[in-house]
């Protein structure tokens, strides 16, 4: 084996028979292997930087992944951190995947997921304004069950006890215009920002109105606030 050891005298490289290279320790077990000591606290073994470029936007260093061929003019994959140009280094996270046919590489407008540097997540997106941001076409969620489970949840923290979904067609300007979910135990839908209809947790349905009084003759399974209009199968 090869070494190469500091003014102390302590192993600081090793190169093993084998090939495989290791700081910080003498058995390396794979190609690359870094070891850093630091008890109870984080610790950065291994950094990626592009320290010509500056910070401005656009300035990248990442990791290139080849899978099947030797040398840099392969790779399809990379995971990049790119400035954002607010300074100090402060950039966003970019997976990028190159899906053309040829020995060309991903550059960043392959990016297919971003988290910003507030912990905004985009796929399909580079700019993502909500935690969560998926831009596409076609279906872009499915959860499947092979139980009678509730396969997704959408809970509000804090005080409130309305927690809705909000529908933003195009032509719309607010995600409040079309948006249906509960208020406490009762299913509301919402038109305009108004509730137009409410199911109960014991079933009454309001159209109209949130209050279901009780009358003479008890409470009604179907409360209508407004006019009524039925008419007859095949009649105009």
């Amino acid at each position: 084996d090869f070494h190469i050891y500091d003014d102390s005298g302590s192993d600081y490289l090793t190169i093993k028979n084998s090939g495989n290279v290791g700081i910080g320790t003498t058995s390396p077990a794979n190609k690359l292997t870094i070891n850093n000591t630091l008890t109870n606290g984080l610790t950065y073994p291994v950094q990626v930087a592009n320290i010509t470029g500056g910070d401005g936007v656009g300035t990248s260093a990442g990791i290139l992944f080849n899978i099947g061929y030797g040398g840099t003019a392969r790779g399809k994959g990379a995971l990049v951190y790119n400035s954002n140009g607010t300074g100090y280094n402060k950039g966003d996270f970019m997976f990028l995947q190159n899906s053309v046919a040829d020995t060309s590489q991903p550059v960043l407008t392959d990016a297919v997921v971003t988290i910003k540097n507030n912990g905004n997540v985009g796929i399909g997106t580079t700019n993502p304004g909500n935690k969560l941001s998926v831009l596409g076409t076609g279906r872009v969620f499915n959860a499947t069950s092979s139980n009678d489970e509730v396969v997704a949840s959408i809970t509000r923290s804090g005080s409130g006890a309305i927690s809705t979904l909000g529908f933003n067609a195009n032509g719309s300007t607010s995600d409040y215009h079309v948006r249906i979910g509960a208020n406490a135990t009762s299913f509301v839908a919402y038109t305009s920002n108004v509730e137009r209809m409410r199911i109960t947790s014991n079933g009454k349905v309001g159209i109209g109105t949130t209050t279901f009084p009780t009358t003479a003759i008890g409470e009604r399974e179907l409360l209508v606030q407004g006019s009524i209009v039925s008419k007859p199968s095949g009649v105009d």
